[in-house]
């Protein structure tokens, strides 16, 4: 079964590394596999991007560039650590991702929301989180506690008050459009209740798997089905998120294949005979067609007459689904 992918976010200074040492002790002694990471970084090459990103020197910095280096190494990021952990069962535990790009490049330097998404979208293949776990603090408080922590800053954390205000407003923002994937938890509270808030929020992600898994009958199971929906890694994401909008549990498995120099993700969904419909019309909806330019590649061999140096107009998306009727499941 694909693991859990929790994320930590919040103003700076609101305790996520913290929060998140404690989280990885109570879910290792759930019984799970632990992967703690953060961002930027998380990978060799994530890490030499986040030194870049947060050195002092680069005042200079413009905001698309900022946006664009973040994006680079959350894209190596998840095809590195996320997807492989996620696929063999590991509960990926992220200080930031996604999220903390709309709240600083998008809401904090006034950069386009829509852009914003678009290059993240791109960079992660569509992955969201299954949860988000928001740490609210008013600025004023979380930037003293950094500076009590006896460290300078980094360039982000040397911004102006009003820049932090903007992305606390954008991070309740964002909890506010997607109220089913986000926890928010007072982190003004001291370290151990907001520790238990983080907690209920987590047993809450864990009992709604269990009561998924226990919905599903055992021998004899014929009014089962499982769906098998083969789409487009940058679809992959946001049809997990659409269903389980829908309280419906799917999982997704290692991307694979090339299709249109794009890799594919395989999402399976374990489903009642009777709502087999209403599944399909989410695939339907958020895998549907569309055109695309793409620039071919160069012929490998000779002779290249034949070869289209322009852009060609292409149809992507879509998907491929197979509905599987259940002749048995058991839990071993």
């Amino acid at each position: 079964m694909r693991g859990f992918f929790i994320t930590l976010e919040g103003p700076d200074g609101a305790g996520k590394s913290t929060q998140a040492r404690l989280l990885e002790d109570y879910l290792r002694e759930a019984g799970l596999e632990v992967l703690t990471t953060r961002e930027p970084g998380g990978t060799p090459i994530g890490e030499r991007i986040r030194q870049i990103l947060l050195d002092n020197a680069h005042t200079e910095m413009a905001a698309e560039t900022e946006m664009l280096l973040f994006a680079a190494a959350r894209a190596q990021f998840v095809r590195q650590v996320v997807r492989p952990a996620l696929a063999r069962g590991a509960t990926v535990l992220s200080e930031r991702y996604v999220d903390a790009s709309l709240a600083y490049q998008g809401f904090g330097r006034g950069l386009d929301l829509g852009l914003v998404r678009m290059v993240n979208e791109a960079a992660t293949g569509g992955l969201l989180p299954d949860l988000t776990v928001l740490l609210d603090i008013d600025p004023e408080v979380g930037l003293r506690r950094v500076r009590a922590a006896a460290r300078g800053g980094d360039r982000l954390e040397r911004e102006a008050m009003a820049f932090h205000q903007r992305v606390r407003a954008g991070f309740l923002e964002l909890a506010r459009e997607s109220p089913k994937r986000f926890a928010v938890v007072d982190a003004q509270d001291d370290v151990e209740r907001v520790h238990q808030a983080v907690v209920r929020a987590v047993q809450g992600l864990l009992a709604g798997r269990r009561e998924a898994a226990a919905d599903l009958p055992g021998e004899g199971a014929g009014a089962i089905k499982l769906v098998l929906a083969v789409v487009q890694e940058k679809d992959g994401g946001r049809l997990m998120e659409a269903l389980t909008a829908a309280q419906f549990q799917g999982t997704m498995l290692a991307s694979t294949g090339g299709f249109l120099r794009e890799g594919n993700s395989t999402i399976l969904i374990g489903v009642q005979d009777e709502q087999v419909d209403e599944v399909l019309g989410i695939i339907q909806k958020v895998c549907h067609r569309r055109e695309q330019l793409l620039s071919p590649m160069p012929p490998v061999v000779e002779p290249v007459d034949s070869y289209v140096t322009y852009p060609v107009k292409v149809e992507v998306g879509g998907a491929i689904v197979f509905v599987l009727g259940v002749d048995r499941m058991e839990r071993i």
